[in-house]
C-alpha cells in the first residue's frame, strides 16, 4: 500500500482544524443546537462529507472544537502565569493580571464556553470535554494562588473560577462600563480574605 505523502497529511490536518474553528464559530453564533453538519461544513468552506470523514458524531466534532478552543486559553493563561513567575507578584498584580485576561478574552470563545456547558445536560456526550476545560482552569487556578502564597484548597480554587465564570457570563450578556474595575476589586478582596 503505498504511503500518502506528507502534503496530503498537512492538507487533511488543516480541513480538520477549519472544521474546528468553523464549529466554535457556528456554536458562538447560532447555538449549540445551531451547530450541525451542515452549518459547519458551510463556515468551513468545505463540502459536508468532510464533517463524517473527520468525526464519527457531531458531539465528537463539537468536543475537540470546544477541546481546541480552550487548550488555547489555557495555554495563554500558563505563558501569563509562568511570565509573572519570576516577578514574585503581589495580589494587586495577580488580581490585575487576571482582569486583564478575563477582559481580553474574546467573546466567541465565552460564548462557545458556555454554550457547551449549559448543554451538557442534554448531551451528555460533550462531559469529559467539559470536565477537562474545567480541571485545566482549576490548575491554572491552583497555579496563580501559589504565586501568591496562598494555599490553593480545593474549595478556594473552585470559588475563584465560579467568579470568574459568573463575571464572565455577565460581560456576554449585560457588559457595563465598570465590569473591569469591579473584577479587579472583587478578585484582590478574595484573595486578600484567602491569605487572612
Amino acid at each position: 500500500m503505498p504511503i500518502r505523502p506528507p502534503t496530503h497529511r498537512a492538507s487533511g490536518l488543516a480541513r480538520r482544524e477549519a472544521l474546528l474553528r468553523a464549529a466554535i464559530e457556528v456554536v458562538a453564533s447560532n447555538g449549540i443546537e445551531g451547530a450541525t453538519h451542515r452549518a459547519i461544513a458551510r463556515a468551513a468552506g468545505l463540502p459536508l462529507s468532510t464533517t463524517s470523514y473527520f468525526f464519527s458524531s457531531l458531539d465528537e466534532l463539537l468536543a475537540a472544537a470546544l477541546t481546541l478552543a480552550f487548550a488555547e486559553v489555557v495555554e495563554r493563561s500558563d505563558a501569563a502565569v509562568k511570565a509573572m513567575h519570576d516577578t514574585n507578584p503581589s495580589v494587586e498584580q495577580l488580581a490585575e493580571m487576571v482582569t486583564d485576561f478575563l477582559m481580553l478574552s474574546p467573546r466567541t470563545d465565552l460564548v462557545t464556553q458556555f454554550e457547551v456547558y449549559l448543554a451538557v445536560h442534554r448531551r451528555p456526550e460533550l462531559g469529559a470535554a467539559v470536565a477537562g476545560v474545567v480541571e485545566s482552569y482549576e490548575r491554572v487556578i491552583s497555579t496563580s494562588l501559589r504565586l501568591v502564597d496562598i494555599d490553593p484548597l480545593p474549595h478556594r480554587v473552585r470559588l475563584v473560577l465560579a467568579m470568574l465564570d459568573g463575571m464572565a457570563v455577565h460581560r456576554v450578556a449585560f457588559p457595563r462600563d465598570d465590569d473591569r474595575e469591579i473584577l479587579r476589586a472583587a478578585l484582590h478582596d478574595v484573595l486578600r480574605g484567602f491569605q487572612t
